[in-house]
């Protein structure tokens, strides 16, 4: 262990006010440039490349090798990459301040069991066949099937269980089979709870062994029933149970433990202490994998936009947000943005989020989510522009806010970022417009132990970051318009 793993005393959020007085207060002990200028977008992006990315990419696999594999939420490794971005961003000039928080953290054990009785079935490996949810109940539950609009051919998040009408004919005890939907797993598992189902088994169509995810319910205090994510293979065993009259047998062990995390923020003070410019990545990665692409990605390119900035004066101050506990359910971001005061958050002219933006198989999307706040759609168009200009294809995604950005969004802050994909399937016109490949997820290695250095697109990564350091430094640059007096 290093000195940056030391443990800070617990504390609540991080107000704004504290860290903007901390940072304004040591402004000498930021970068040593004698006459500060506004730095220039180009010149910023440019600045950015893909060796320095590759430098902390690398940085972060060790890290996970070192520990596990992983850098999971509460891990040795969590802690470790949280020092190494403290490290980094003090090597650059800048004063970090941390939000040190505990937070539940689910443990998976293994040994979790799904058997499947009647015409096809069999019993099934945890960990390759099917996994448990995040926060799933912990019990053992046999039961009969019941499928909810399974499709084994389905290459889109488009099936049912996702309003109770789906649930009025559930017998008590059944065990529910369906595919993803377009709400939350947290939301069709509640559903199947409600209906007096034993168990929710979301099999994936796209799925096949040694592909399933660990998706997060969120929240461990209110679902109690079992809660597995499954291939198509035993999707499609589940169906035929459910057909004949077959039962089902469900075994899940994991544990919830409180762990300490820490957010992590600095800032380069503007000219106008009034208005703020936040981009964020998050610290941890999925538990199951070393999460380079997830979110390494997002912390590389943040790390280089705040070396590339250094030392210059922008109009508006930027602010750097690294997340922790993101992937068991938004917890650094929630607690930050619940810990704003009205004041502070008005300070806020946008929030800009880079997760995942070096998948190897993957797209340029645009943020461009329903329900964003007011102002949002102006950041997707300076991305579209942004990109346009530079000659780079691009697209809007709709993320269903499943990153940092949700907390602000619901706020009422603008919120904007960049995305290369997660899985799902890329269709043959994405394929074409970004020499990818149809037919296969954008990240393979999403959520899974192979999301290593070779998982990153660093060409797609430098792309994406410059287009980010960009937006960023030009937000940051622009002088408000007064308002006219009558």
């Amino acid at each position: 262990m290093n000195t940056g793993e030391r443990r800070a005393a617990r504390r609540g959020p991080v107000a704004i006010a504290t860290l903007a007085l901390v940072v304004a207060g040591m402004a000498g002990c930021g970068p040593a440039i004698p006459s500060p200028l506004p730095p220039d977008p180009a010149t910023v992006g440019a600045r950015i490349t893909v060796d320095g990315l590759h430098a902390h990419l690398e940085a972060l696999d060790r890290i996970a090798r070192e520990n596990g594999g992983t850098r999971g939420t509460g891990t040795a490794g969590d802690v470790a990459t949280a020092a190494y971005v403290a490290e980094a961003l003090a090597a650059a000039g800048y004063t970090v301040i941390e939000d040190a928080f505990d937070t539940p953290v689910y443990l998976d054990p293994g040994g979790n069991e799904l058997e499947v009785f009647g015409p096809g079935g069999r019993e099934f490996e945890d960990g390759r066949d099917f996994r448990a949810m995040l926060y799933s109940g912990r019990a053992t539950v046999e039961g009969p099937v019941v499928a909810i609009d399974w499709d084994a051919r389905a290459q889109a998040p488009d099936g049912a269980g996702c309003d109770a009408s789906d649930y009025v004919a559930i017998p008590d005890g059944a065990i529910v089979l369906v595919r993803p939907g377009e709400c939350p797993r947290r939301a069709a598992v509640a559903l199947a709870q409600g209906s007096g189902a034993a168990a929710l088994v979301t099999a994936v169509p796209w799925s096949g062994r040694d592909e399933v995810r660990q998706v997060t319910l969120v929240e461990p205090a209110t679902i109690m029933i079992p809660a597995l994510t499954a291939t198509r293979e035993v999707g499609n065993a589940l169906a035929a149970a459910a057909a004949s009259g077959g039962r089902t047998r469900i075994v899940t062990t994991g544990t919830v433990e409180s762990r300490g995390v820490r957010s992590l923020f600095a800032e380069l003070p503007g000219s106008d202490p009034h208005r703020v410019v936040m981009v964020g990545a998050h610290l941890d990665s999925a538990m199951n994998g070393p999460g380079i692409n997830d979110d390494g990605s997002g912390i590389a390119a943040l790390l280089e936009l705040a070396r590339a900035a250094a030392g210059t004066l922008p109009e508006a101050t930027i602010r750097f947000a690294f997340w922790a506990a993101e992937e068991p359910g938004l917890k650094g971001s929630a607690r930050y943005v619940t810990g704003l005061e009205a004041a502070e958050r008005d300070r806020l002219v946008a929030y800009l989020n880079a997760d995942m933006i070096g998948s190897p198989n993957g797209f340029r999307s645009v943020y461009d989510d329903s329900g964003e706040a007011p102002g949002s759609s102006d950041l997707r168009d300076r991305f579209g522009a942004d990109l346009d200009t530079v000659g780079l294809v691009w697209e809007t995604i709709d993320t269903g806010g499943g990153s940092d950005h949700r907390p602000f969004m619901l706020a009422g802050v603008p919120t904007g970022g960049l995305f290369s994909g997660s899985s799902g399937i890329v269709t043959p016109l994405q394929a074409a417009r970004y020499g990818t490949t149809a037919g296969s997820e954008p990240d393979p290695c999403y959520h899974l132990a192979c999301d290593d250095l070779a998982n990153v697109d660093e060409h797609r990564l430098e792309e994406l970051a410059r287009s980010l350091a960009r937006v960023v430094v030009g937000l940051a640059a622009e002088t408000p318009v007064a308002a006219e007096t009558p």
